[in-house]
């Protein structure tokens, strides 16, 4: 559950600022409010997706993402059930 915190948390900030976005009528407003909107859902994207980050990207570089971490353990968790 550790694991799936920041992807979970990443959706849940992108559904409620799209739902937000569409209540809104102030330009500025809805504007920022879409940036919210996409910022969270590429972040749910990057971090959902099993890989293993490429070495470009620096900070992240060879360090599994949240996502294979995740189907790491579900599949030794797979394995010692049998």
């Amino acid at each position: 559950m550790f694991l799936a915190g920041g992807p979970i948390a990443s959706l849940l900030l992108f559904i409620a600022a799209y739902f937000t976005s569409a209540e809104l009528t102030h330009y500025g407003s809805k504007n920022f409010i879409n940036g919210i909107t996409f910022i969270n859902l590429y972040l749910f994207i990057g971090t959902i997706i099993p890989i293993i980050y490429p070495n470009w990207l620096r900070p992240y570089a060879g360090l599994p993402s949240d996502g294979y971490q995740i189907l790491t353990v579900l599949k030794a968790r797979n394995k010692t059930e049998f």
